[in-house]
């Protein structure tokens, strides 16, 4: 991925260490030259509380597995092989950092968060990875959106005993931290905290999440700017584009794959939530500019 089409990006070096491009351990597969670089660090800060946060590249695109874990999956295509390749690798490495933690007697002792970003079902399903139908008691149905729209865009799993409540984002993670820490800020520290701390969901002593969740995608070139605000059981869907836009209200406890638009039916349920959208999004406004946060 470069400024010109056919060059890599920054002359072929996209990793950097302490401000400094990295050119040593470079080939292989991408999983393991990041997990060589967290690994040292665990094992330099094992005495003292650590936060280590580990960005995988893979699956994203573009999907290149290498030819070790391609063979893997030799009997699919090309596009299987290469997805499936590359997941396989990373849960290679997950698995090499969890058996660290147990060979430095720690691992009782760490909090082990997964994020990814939303890929639904149905992008799974063009490009072949995903067929429709039952998989071992699951059933999956496609909801609409992707990693890059506001629009629910996951799997919805139901099956006896696995369920997952409440809608929660990135944001959760400062203030959940927070909390198992026991840190509080003194009264000139405070500044506005959009996430709430996510605790009594993972224990399941709350079904719900409190207050709003604000969240957008927004592509300046393209002139996309969209963004979602869910409130309780409703949620409202701004999308802006060039040439137009539309404006959108769910009840997504009874329509989760947002299908009826009720934005017409409910006039004041969306002025209500688009007032509370403003008010948020001038929050985080604020706040990226300087006014809450010192960068």
């Amino acid at each position: 991925m470069g400024a010109k089409e056919g060059e890599p990006w920054k002359g072929g070096a996209p990793y950097f260490e302490s401000g400094k491009p990295v050119s040593e351990n470079m080939s292989g597969d991408d999983s393991r030259i990041i997990m060589d670089r967290v690994i040292p660090f665990i094992e330099k800060n094992k005495e003292q509380p650590f936060l280590a946060t580990v960005w995988f590249h893979a699956p994203h695109d573009p999907v290149v597995a290498g030819p070790e874990y391609k063979k893997l999956y030799r009997k699919f295509g090309s596009t299987r092989q290469n997805y499936y390749g590359c997941i396989t690798a990373m849960d290679e490495q997950i698995g090499r950092l969890r058996s660290k933690l147990r060979e430095l007697g720690i691992e009782k002792r760490q909090l082990f968060s997964f994020v990814a970003t939303m890929v639904r079902p149905m992008e799974l399903r063009e490009k072949g990875l995903l067929r429709p139908g039952h998989s071992k008691g699951i059933s999956i149905r496609c909801m609409r959106g992707n990693s890059r729209s506001c629009l629910c865009g996951m799997a919805r799993c139901d099956s006896a005993g696995n369920h997952c409540f409440g809608q929660v984002c990135h944001g959760g993670f400062f203030p959940t931290i927070v909390g198992l820490v026991d840190f509080s800020f003194s009264s000139k520290e405070r500044r506005p905290i959009d996430g709430v701390d996510l605790m009594p969901l993972m224990k399941n002593d709350k079904q719900r999440r409190e207050g709003e969740l604000f969240f957008g995608f927004r592509r300046l070139v393209q002139e996309i700017d969209g963004k979602a605000l869910i409130s309780g059981d409703y949620k409202l869907l701004q999308e802006a584009k060039k040439g137009g836009g539309r404006t959108r209200l769910y009840n997504i406890a009874e329509d989760p794959f947002e299908e009826r638009d009720l934005a017409k039916d409910k006039p004041a349920l969306v002025k209500e939530l688009f007032e509370k959208m403003e008010a948020i999004e001038r929050s985080c406004q604020l706040s990226r500019d300087g006014a809450d946060y010192r960068y």
